[in-house]
């Protein structure tokens, strides 16, 4: 069967930016992942699972990390996420999305710009 978990919209504030000013105001995100994955039983085994809270530090700990564009930072979760976990379960699909909520000089009428990345591993 295939499972599905995911952490959607975590607030974080992340040094990305290709100037220097923009990685000083750091920039406001709304973070998601999702990871599919096989299973061919439910156990009530946290070890035989992918832990909520795994993931929500994971994207939390990005505020360690430097990035110029949101697209590197997506691919560095993913990659992270799969190169911790998939030794654990058998993860088919990884997709993350970042909602950059405060854009600066814009003059558009929108909500967010983003950038979603998904990334099959089968």
């Amino acid at each position: 069967m295939l499972i599905t978990i995911s952490v959607k919209d975590q607030w974080a504030l992340l040094p990305i930016g290709w100037f220097p000013e923009e990685i000083a105001v750091k920039t406001e995100l709304l973070i998601s992942a999702s990871i599919i994955y096989t299973q061919t039983k439910i156990e009530d085994d946290l070890s035989k699972t992918i832990d909520y809270q795994y993931v929500s530090n994971e994207i939390n700990n990005l505020k360690n990390v430097q990035f110029k564009l949101l697209e590197t930072a997506v691919e560095y979760l993913i990659n992270k996420l799969h190169k911790e976990l998939h030794e654990k379960v058998d993860i088919q699909k990884i997709t993350v999305e970042f909602k950059k909520l405060n854009i600066a000089n814009s003059h558009t009428n929108c909500a967010f710009h983003g950038i979603f990345i998904e990334k099959s591993f089968v």
